[in-house]
């Protein structure tokens, strides 16, 4: 079977293309594959694995010629991930059969953002329709600018309609499955495919002892804008330095328009709480968080916004790592209450049902054991070769 994928950038800028890394090598040793995309975002980060190896378009540098290069290598099915570009959506639809991996929020919901700011930030639960553009404003859902709200309001429709488009679309939790199956999608076209982690590795000795150390290390990783939460984590820290009666040290690793100002903010919270310390390691590659990962004890995922999964909680739970994080989205699909972590209520999220969360994980020794038990048994569930059979069967079906 020839499959191309396709995606906006060939580099690690996020969940998406962490996912396409892991699956890539997988697919070409089985397939023939092949890899579109829209540019190249930039050499500060890591290009998706494998593809040197594989047939390539960059359509910022090749224009109509990267349409004419995937055509011309003839695909049997085409598995479709965060495009920017509708045309270009469109477009490659009409070349082959073609399976969607819904990674985000763009098609029902005006911002993507599917949260609300005002008055308190929060998940919203409401599917796209004409009564968002009345919430739009009062709810501070995005920008002030009437003609940009009409304008993504109708991108939004866009992309809803076009699904009906596509033989079958992969969602990583059952939570985004019914989303779009509020979209009106049927429900016999949706398969629910959670991402694959890395193998599970155990942590460097001593790892066991994490809450009883000198100080407790917490870990944030992924973009950094305000619907992350990385501020709330930031004015939880000293609450949860106070509740354990140790040090707090908080890894913040990522990038985004938020880290300027949550860098200040941390600057701010360290210099009035001398018991937790901030570092904004920026992004980090496999090997450099392979290594924070062996000195984290806790992974802390404080997103408001409904995340489709979440997918940096069991690469975490790989190595051992419990998680804490807000009852948002698909994350209690893959983090069980007090069984791999502990969860705080989202309405509204806020810094001291945060702390709240990190405590129960981390205030009891053998409790946090336990925890860690349990993130390695959840993310042996998350495997790639189950992963790799199913999504081969729904591409193999898509084609034919």
């Amino acid at each position: 079977m020839r499959i191309a994928l396709a995606n906006w950038s060939c580099r690690r800028c996020g969940g998406a293309e962490a996912y396409l890394g892991r699956i890539l090598p997988g697919l070409a040793a089985r397939h023939e594959v092949a890899f579109l995309h829209e540019l190249d975002s930039g050499p500060d980060r890591e290009a998706i694995a494998a593809l040197d190896r594989i047939p390539t378009w960059n359509v910022s540098e090749l224009g109509d010629r990267a349409l004419s290069g995937l055509r011309a290598w003839r695909p049997d099915v085409l598995y479709i991930h965060g495009l920017r570009d509708r045309k270009l959506e469109a477009e490659l639809s009409a070349i082959a059969p073609a399976v969607l991996y819904a990674h985000d929020h763009v098609a029902d919901c005006i911002s993507g953002a599917k949260a609300f700011s005002f008055p308190h930030p929060r998940p919203c639960g409401r599917s796209l329709g004409p009564a968002c553009l009345l919430h739009y404003y009062p709810r501070r859902c995005g920008g002030l600018s009437p003609a940009t709200m009409w304008l993504m309001y109708q991108q939004a429709n866009q992309r809803r309609n076009r699904l009906g488009g596509y033989r079958a679309i992969l969602t990583a939790s059952q939570y985004m499955r019914s989303e779009y199956q509020a979209l009106g999608s049927a429900p016999q076209k949706i398969v629910t495919l959670p991402p694959p982690v890395a193998e599970r590795l155990p942590r460097n000795e001593g790892a066991d002892d994490g809450p009883t150390a000198a100080h407790v290390q917490l870990l944030f990783l992924g973009r950094m804008v305000p619907l992350k939460g990385g501020e709330l984590l930031i004015r939880a820290a000293p609450r949860i330095a106070a509740r354990l009666g140790r040090p707090v040290r908080v890894v913040m690793a990522g990038d985004g328009a938020a880290r300027a100002s949550w860098a200040r903010l941390g600057a701010a919270v360290a210099h009035r709480n001398r018991a937790v310390v901030f570092e904004f390691a920026g992004w980090l590659g496999e090997g450099a968080l392979r290594r924070v990962f062996d000195r984290t004890d806790l992974l802390v995922m404080p997103s408001i916004w409904p995340e489709p999964f979440g997918m940096s909680g069991p690469e975490a739970a790989a190595h051992g790592i419990p998680a804490a994080a807000f009852a948002v989205g698909g994350i209690p699909e893959w983090l069980q209450d007090g069984d791999n972590g502990h969860l705080a209520p989202a309405d509204p999220p806020g810094a001291e049902a945060l702390a709240d969360a990190v405590t129960r994980c981390l205030g009891d020794r053998e409790h946090y054991r336990r925890l860690r038990q349990g993130a390695f048994c959840r993310a042996a569930t998350y495997d790639l070769g189950g992963h790799l059979g199913k999504l081969i069967q729904v591409l193999d079906e898509a084609a034919r």
